[in-house]
């Protein structure tokens, strides 16, 4: 089988965790089935002026154009993004520009059976575009905030609901995504869920933890959070829960926009001494800080499927989070940890301290964590796409479109 993946969400030289949630799908997928052909188009956004934005738009130039990882080939075309519009045009520039590398692609003797998206908005209501013109069957992932907050926007709703009801298979992460989907567009024409599962081969509890705690600066009652820094995700209220935990330790792994008014709030409540930011952390060095923290705090305000949860649990650390998307479909057991009531403050605080007073062992929450592999969804994911693939054949190609397979 012959598949053409399509994310602007994917890892690349400059960006080693961007979208890594799509490559660990597609890795695992290529680990089960050696057979599967995997091409990846992964878009960058371009500007004639980027170095006036450079944290909104990676150096084109200074990212690979073509790679491969883990057997699979990828390949980064720019797109152009405009400041300001590109949540009106970029379905548009993308498309333009997966066509031209696919073209090539297809000129070179490239034969593609599916077409596999991944985010909603812009990336599969763009490949829809592409697959109707290459005749092919098109899944689509919704993972977040790509069905949770974009169809809030009178235009991005208009087209992710044509798009969902053009792929054949609508894929959520969380059973809570796929609710949203049949909410969204309820013409679409079949739904399924196929969760994230927890790479053990990555996180795993690590022995002498002890003296990784005293390597890292863990002492007391350690809190840790790992996220973008945008205010969804809430680290505000988890830096607010140390002026209730006088012993407690809080750190932060992640980068984003919100960094000097995190710092501040830290100065402000005088707690400069006991939150530590940590700033980009690389998947080796998380599992490490999974392993030395005594709890995982996420207070987003929205999720798809958290991985991170996962994580952290596979090393053995417990969590406590709100109940934001398919969260509860994770934390579903004693052994997972506590989640809150609500978003509030005091329900994340109430959590905390539920947990405190019941300690899962660690050796128990990372027993649950391995329960929620990705042994299961890989199965059902080439399931489907092998149905579809039947489903097609040849017979359904779009006229004077076979020369894609």
């Amino acid at each position: 089988m012959n598949i053409l993946t399509v994310s602007t969400l994917y890892p690349n030289n400059l960006q080693p965790r961007h979208g890594i949630f799509v490559e660990t799908r597609l890795r695992k997928l290529k680990q089960a089935y050696p057979q599967c052909n995997i091409t990846v188009l992964a878009p960058i956004p371009w500007f004639p002026f980027s170095t006036v934005f450079p944290a909104k738009y990676p150096q084109c130039s200074a990212i690979e154009q073509q790679q491969s990882r883990h057997g699979i080939s990828i390949y980064h075309p720019a797109y152009l993004a405009l400041p300001g519009l590109g949540m009106y045009s970029n379905p548009w520039t993308l498309y333009r520009s997966l066509k031209k590398q696919v073209m090539a692609l297809v000129k070179q003797g490239r034969r593609f059976d599916i077409v596999d998206a991944h985010y909603i908005y812009p990336d599969a209501v763009a490949a829809v575009w592409l697959a109707q013109e290459l005749g092919l069957p098109i899944t689509a992932t919704a993972r977040g905030s790509d069905i949770n907050l974009l169809p809030r926007y009178t235009w991005p709703r208009a087209l992710i609901r044509r798009a969902l009801a053009k792929v054949d298979v609508a894929i959520g992460v969380c059973q809570a995504l796929t609710t949203q989907i049949h909410q969204l567009q309820p013409a679409v024409k079949q739904s399924i869920t196929i969760r994230n599962g927890v790479d053990t081969a990555l996180y795993y509890p690590l022995p002498e933890r002890e003296q990784l705690r005293s390597e890292l600066g863990y002492k007391h009652f350690c809190l840790l959070s790992v996220g973008n820094l945008v205010a969804l995700k809430g680290h505000d209220k988890t830096i607010a829960l140390l002026t209730q935990l006088p012993d407690a330790q809080l750190f932060i792994a992640g980068e984003g926009p919100l960094l000097p008014q995190l710092q501040a709030q830290v100065k402000q409540l005088g707690l400069s001494q006991r939150v530590h930011f940590l700033g980009y952390q690389s998947q080796q060095q998380l599992h490490q800080h999974y392993n030395a923290a005594d709890c995982l705090v996420l207070a987003s305000s929205s999720e798809g499927w958290a991985n991170v949860l996962l994580e952290a649990m596979a090393c053995g650390c417990p969590v406590v989070a709100t109940p934001a998307g398919g969260t509860p479909e994770v934390v579903a057991h004693p052994h997972a940890g506590v989640l809150s009531t609500d978003f509030s403050a005091d329900a994340l605080l109430s959590a905390l301290v539920t947990l405190q007073q019941n300690m899962p062992a660690r050796d128990d929450v990372s027993a649950y964590a391995s329960t929620l592999s990705w042994d299961q969804s890989i199965v059902l994911l080439k399931q489907t796409f092998d149905t579809l693939v039947q489903q097609h054949g040849n017979g359904g190609l779009a006229e004077g479109k076979r020369y894609v397979r």
